[in-house]
């Protein structure tokens, strides 16, 4: 059996160091633990978050994670703040607004951290 199996995906919060709102956006990462999902998903932000509606990289945060079984774990909540879509890498987005797609899938195989 490999350990990669027992990974289980849990649902990281995170959202721009300095942000207008509060609100949280999620990234889906497989991990081992709670502390196992944060340290990884600290890995993906560490050089920074790529908004192409800023044409810039910007610092984000992990604010929480859910683990998979909890009563809250797969609710989306929306926020009309209007802050703009971001990208972690060449495959990970992170739904910003109403108007982006839900689309917070992370491949293990090319997360880069494992």
């Amino acid at each position: 059996m490999k350990l990669k199996s027992l990974k289980l995906n849990y649902e990281v919060g995170v959202r721009p160091r300095y942000a207008d709102c509060s609100h949280v956006d999620s990234l889906v990462v497989p991990a081992f633990t709670v502390e196992d999902a944060i340290h990884r998903a600290e890995k993906l932000l560490k050089s920074g978050v790529h908004v192409p509606e800023l044409g810039e990289k910007v610092e984000y945060i992990v604010k929480d994670v859910i683990a998979p079984g909890d009563e809250i774990y797969g609710i989306d909540e929306k926020c009309s703040c209007g802050r703009p879509s971001a990208s972690v890498g060449c495959s990970y987005l992170i739904p910003a607004s109403p108007s982006s797609p839900l689309m917070n899938w992370v491949a293990p195989a090319e997360m880069g951290v494992h």
